[in-house]
């Protein structure tokens, strides 16, 4: 099931400090073929809890999307 972009902001208005909130809201904004904003929010999670593997994949997939490699 596909959560709206606004779910994720939600949450994150009542904690921005949630990473999980903001991996969801990346992996939404990837689905929504929006890489650049996605990518800005795996880096805001990434910044709360680097040590997610899934959160670094997810954002080098955004890279790849962009045809960063």
């Amino acid at each position: 099931m596909k959560r709206p972009v606004s779910t994720y902001d939600t949450a994150l208005k009542l904690n921005q400090n949630f990473a999980r909130a903001w991996e969801g809201k990346s992996f939404a904004l990837y689905s929504l073929d929006r890489p650049v904003e996605a990518i800005i929010a795996y880096e805001t999670a990434l910044k709360i809890n680097p040590d997610n593997a899934k959160t670094w994949t997810g954002k080098g997939l955004a890279h790849l999307k962009l045809g960063q490699v």
